[in-house]
C-alpha cells in the first residue's frame, strides 16, 4: 500500500499538470470508485470548477476547488495519473476525469481506492493525526502521547488518527532504526527512545 512519500510522489508528479484547470466530465468505469458522491454530485459541484490546489494530508491525495475538495485515496494498487491520450487496452481503470486537453486517470487492480466529496477538509482532518515531516510533530508531542496510551507501538504507529501518513513498510523501518520492539507498550518507552523515535520517523520518510 502507498505510504506517505509515495502518496507525495504522486501527488507532485500530478500537481503540475492540473493546477488551474478546470475538469469537463469524467466517465466512471468502477460505480464503488465514488466512496460518497454521485456524478450527478460531481457535474453539479466539480464540473467546471478551477482546480485551485492539490496537496497531501496523510495517505490522502486533495484537490481543492473554491466550494469543495475531492480526496483521492489510492489504498493497495492505485495509480492516479495525467495522460493526453487513453490507453484502450488498459484493463484496471476506475475512472476518468477529463480535461479540455488531457486526462486524469485512476488505475486500480484490486479496485480498493476511493473518491471522497467534501465541504472542506474538517472531515478528513478529524480522523487524522498530525503529518510526521512537520514542525507540530515533536518529541515533546510525541512523549506526551505515548504515554497517555497504553498500546502495542506498531499498531499505535499504524493508527492514521494518531500520526498520519506511515504504513507498514516505514512503520517497520523506523522501529528497527530506533532498536524498538513493534510489540512494546507505548507507555513503557523510555524518553530516550521515544526521542530517538521520532528521528527515525523523520529520517526514513524524508
Amino acid at each position: 500500500m502507498p505510504e506517505l512519500p509515495e502518496v507525495e510522489t504522486v501527488t507532485n508528479s500530478i500537481k503540475k499538470h492540473l493546477i488551474n484547470q478546470r475538469f469537463d466530465d469524467l466517465n466512471v468505469l468502477w460505480p464503488k470508485v465514488l466512496h460518497n458522491f454521485t456524478v450527478s454530485d460531481f457535474k453539479n459541484r466539480i464540473k467546471n470548477q478551477k482546480i485551485t490546489s492539490i496537496y497531501r494530508r496523510a495517505k490522502y491525495i486533495v484537490f481543492e476547488f473554491k466550494s469543495c475538495i475531492m480526496a483521492v485515496h489510492l489504498r493497495m494498487t492505485g495509480k492516479l495519473y495525467v495522460v493526453s491520450e487513453i490507453d484502450e487496452n488498459k484493463k484496471h481503470i476506475s475512472i476518468v476525469l477529463k480535461f479540455s486537453d488531457k486526462y486524469l486517470i485512476f488505475e486500480d487492480t484490486r479496485k480498493f481506492g476511493r473518491f471522497y466529496l467534501h465541504k472542506n477538509m474538517d472531515n478528513l482532518n478529524s480522523k487524522l493525526g498530525p503529518e510526521p515531516l512537520t514542525e507540530s510533530f515533536s518529541f515533546e508531542w510525541m512523549y506526551e502521547n505515548m504515554k497517555n496510551r497504553n498500546r502495542q507501538i506498531k499498531s499505535l504507529l499504524l493508527d492514521q488518527s494518531f500520526i498520519a501518513g506511515l504504513g507498514n513498510i516505514y512503520t517497520d523501518e523506523v522501529l528497527w532504526y530506533s532498536k524498538i520492539h513493534p510489540l512494546s507498550k507505548s507507555d513503557s518507552i523510555s524518553k530516550q527512545k521515544i526521542r530517538e523515535l521520532v528521528c527515525a520517523i523523520k529520517r526514513v520518510l524524508s
